[in-house]
């Protein structure tokens, strides 16, 4: 079968209408939901971001993979799923926020002297594409066939401040760029899809309304077409009677992502051969901390 891994960041269970939101939209997840298994006593090992994505990675527990706390990297003799499934013919690919990924032979750009840039100066826009070249070879050093839209980690910190801002239109593009090309191959394939929504940076609920060209890759000559419109994101809320607050736009907005995804496994003849995952990386309350 392939395997399709959406991995959310710091998404409450409770934006889900599968677990009973009442003020979220989420009806692709919801279907994910309804059609398969809800593992209701699943649980993460650890409570910050990069543990728990290397447990994903790895199938380790984090004491096993050497990845114990944020910014810490995996053992070298730890092989991630990719560099066990490729051998079985597996086409590999990783979208969307990395956090766990790295190789010592790739020389990454420091954002730092572009913290302050303009995002359409040309010297800042090759600088993001060199940035990002690099960023997706070191994932592609890691055993995938294939990398695209690639965050080093949260919103913050990796992009020039007035660029800081999630596109998960971005991501849900190459997502369907990998499975374009995984549809032309006669081989099953594996695939890595973590979205960035629902870490900060905020405004929580209005993270869609920033320019939709800006990427941690740089400033897009178009905006992707691959998902709902943006501007649908508020109409539709209220449509159905809600407030579009909060993180309320944003459910939808990444379920939008989820869907257009799932719908790409449909019209490939797919779905019914893919094994989906769903999983948050950890839960959004008391992060940092031991209780459940």
């Amino acid at each position: 079968p392939n395997i399709v891994l959406f991995v959310a960041d710091d998404l409450h269970r409770f934006d889900l209408g599968c677990y009973g939101a009442v003020n979220c939209k989420t009806p692709n997840i919801d279907r994910l939901a309804s059609e398969g298994i809800r593992m209701n006593q699943c649980y993460t090992a650890f409570t910050q971001c990069t543990p728990c994505r290397g447990e994903l990675y790895t199938g380790l527990f984090p004491r096993r993979n050497g990845i114990i706390g944020n910014g810490i990297p995996a053992k070298p003799d730890v092989k991630g799923l990719p560099l066990h499934l490729r051998p079985l013919g597996y086409r590999t690919g990783l979208v969307g926020k990395n956090r766990v990924l790295g190789d010592p032979a790739i020389k990454v750009p420091s954002i730092t002297p572009y913290r302050d840039a303009d995002p359409f100066d040309p010297q800042t826009q090759a600088f993001l594409e060199k940035k990002q070249a690099a960023e997706v070879q070191s994932v592609r050093n890691n055993g995938f066939d294939f990398a695209a839209s690639i965050y080093a980690g949260n919103v913050p910190g990796h992009m020039p401040a007035a660029m800081e801002a999630h596109n998960m239109d971005w991501i849900t593009k190459g997502g369907l760029d990998f499975l374009d090309l995984a549809a032309k191959q006669d081989k099953p394939f594996y695939l890595h899809f973590c979205t960035t929504l629902h870490h900060g940076p905020g405004p929580a609920g209005h993270n869609y309304s920033v320019d939709p060209r800006f990427t941690a890759g740089g400033v897009l000559k178009k905006t992707p077409n691959v998902q709902p419109t943006r501007e649908s994101i508020i109409a539709r809320l209220k449509a159905a009677g809600i407030e579009p607050v909060g993180d309320h736009a944003d459910a939808l907005w990444l379920d939008d992502g989820i869907g257009a995804l799932v719908t790409k496994l449909e019209q490939m003849g797919e779905l019914d051969n893919t094994l989906i995952f769903y999983f948050n990386d950890h839960g959004m309350d008391a992060k940092g901390a031991l209780y459940e």
